[in-house]
């Protein structure tokens, strides 16, 4: 697989992971609500290219998660998570995996799951 079909299949793979099983109980409850909308990004790698952010709403905070680049030093890819507190950075490893930093004494990355996605609302919101 290429890299630019690597980068969004990783997107798309991370947002129906969130939609499907993360928050799939919340959304079934009304208690939030999930849409994508379509962005344009430009890299020098790629070009320019069509892809989608997520913007997740409850009650009325929002958050929004918005690929940044699929050619990142160090790492596959980046999404950011906007929320009213603040910003984290979700970085795609060389496992395929979603991690992102979290502040300590030490330099410390958390594999993104349903648990660790779950504190990031909470911890944005």
């Amino acid at each position: 697989m290429k890299r630019k079909e690597y980068w969004l299949s990783s997107i798309s793979k991370l947002y129906s992971a969130i939609k499907t099983r993360w928050l799939h109980d919340y959304i079934k409850q009304n208690k939030i609500v999930v849409r994508q909308e379509e962005i344009t990004l430009q890299e020098d790698f790629f070009g320019t290219y069509q892809t989608n952010q997520i913007i997740i709403t409850i009650g009325s905070r929002i958050l929004i998660l918005k690929p940044i680049g699929g050619i990142i030093s160090g790492a596959y890819g980046r999404i950011d998570i906007k929320g009213t507190k603040g910003t984290i950075n979700l970085i795609l490893n060389e496992s395929a995996q979603w991690e992102y930093k979290v502040k300590t004494p030490f330099v410390e990355y958390i594999i993104l799951d349903k648990h660790a996605f779950l504190e990031i609302i909470e911890e944005l919101m």
